[in-house]
């Protein structure tokens, strides 16, 4: 996945919910510095991604990019997070 369409993808659904990285952090309960340094290292796994969306307060499958090559590989993450998803709940 293009680690700089990954970033711009974060930033724009932060910046049309209205926030900025310190607000998502802190309501990650992480320092901003870390989460800068995620966003920037354009590798973040899908577990971070998924807090990052909570935070943000959209689905996950809203910071992925939906177009071009990276399209097949985010719906193969948004895949995994749901059955991952199914297989927490059946456990509980």
């Amino acid at each position: 996945m293009d680690s700089k369409k990954l970033e711009q993808q974060i930033r724009e659904t932060m910046q049309r919910q209205g926030l900025t990285i310190t607000e998502v952090a802190n309501r990650m309960g992480k320092a901003k510095q870390t989460i800068s340094t995620t966003l920037s290292s354009g590798n973040p796994t899908i577990s971070t991604l998924a807090d990052m969306a909570r935070a943000i307060g959209v689905p996950l499958r809203d910071l992925l990019p939906q177009e071009g090559d990276d399209a097949e590989l985010s719906a193969l993450l948004l895949l995994g997070e749901s059955r991952a998803d199914a297989i927490d709940s059946a456990g509980r």
